[in-house]
């Protein structure tokens, strides 16, 4: 998103000769200006009041709203400057170019040009094709206190004095301001994280138990695997009677009817285990 930082050339009409709007249309065609998809320009963007008289009660109250926060547009977005000879003089063009040569940062304004967060962009149009390098020296360091000392002089003009005391009292408050909003922003995200981290470490515990009772279920079933068939069939009473003879008739038949019987004979130690229990029971 883009801001337009320009003058008003006539008290009801911004750009009579169309030389502001050649210039957006320039810059939007350059590398930089490709990157902008939205572009707020007050005399569009907020309800004017021409003719006098035309503005209505809703639209009033829209405007007093949009002008007590109009600065944080400058401080947060794109800015491009409108420069002619005039722009220096004039109070809100002013303070929207300091606004634009500042950073916003957790521990308040600071100086944007030259670093990796500058985004001012400046197009000279009428006589001010030398006035750009002198426009950005005037503003670039300037602290809050700073643009207040000189925004407050009284040649730097304005339209509705009102506007100007309005603003000037947030030029000193506007480092506290960033301040507190940087606090909140934190305070909320460590809030909204320290919530998101509960819920991961419950996920987490649960995902830790499943997994420790599939492992587990897979151990028993390998132990259930690796045991000899053998003992599984003594287990589950598959054995022949140890009452019959381990020796193989000598009748073929009968030889072969008690071969197919005792295929499924378990190990000797099972056998062993299956005679006791059956010697233990005659006994009773």
């Amino acid at each position: 998103m883009m801001s337009v930082s320009h003058r008003w050339m006539q008290p009801d009409e911004p750009d009579p000769d169309g030389e502001q709007l050649k210039a957006i249309k320039s810059f939007l065609n350059s590398p930089a200006g490709k990157k902008i998809e939205l572009i707020w320009l007050d005399s569009a963007c907020m309800p004017q009041d021409h003719p006098k008289g035309s503005r209505t009660a809703e639209d009033k109250d829209d405007f007093k709203r949009m002008l007590s926060e109009v600065n944080m547009l400058y401080l947060g977005t794109t800015v491009l400057i409108l420069l002619d000879l005039s722009y220096m003089s004039r109070f809100w063009t002013q303070f929207e170019s300091w606004l634009a040569m500042q950073s916003a940062m957790p521990s308040g304004l600071k100086p944007a040009v030259g670093t990796k967060n500058e985004r001012h962009h400046i197009r000279c149009i009428q006589n001010a094709a030398e006035q750009a390098e002198l426009q950005v020296l005037s503003w670039a360091d300037k602290t809050p206190d700073a643009a207040h000392a000189f925004l407050s002089k009284p040649d730097v003009t304005v339209t509705n004095q009102s506007d100007k005391e309005g603003q000037l009292p947030k030029i000193k408050e506007l480092n506290a301001t960033v301040q507190g909003a940087f606090r909140a922003i934190s305070d909320k995200f460590g809030s909204d994280l320290a919530s998101m981290q509960g819920a991961d470490l419950a996920s987490a515990r649960e995902a830790k138990r499943r997994h420790e009772k599939a492992v587990e279920q897979g151990r028993i079933g390998r132990r259930r695997a690796q045991q000899p068939s053998s003992r599984r069939r003594c287990r589950d009473g598959l054995a022949p009677s140890m009452s019959q003879s381990s020796n193989p008739p000598s009748n073929g038949r009968v030889r072969r009817a008690w071969m197919q019987r005792t295929s499924t004979l378990p190990s000797a130690s099972c056998q062993r285990q299956r005679r006791r229990r059956t010697q233990q029971h005659k006994r009773r």
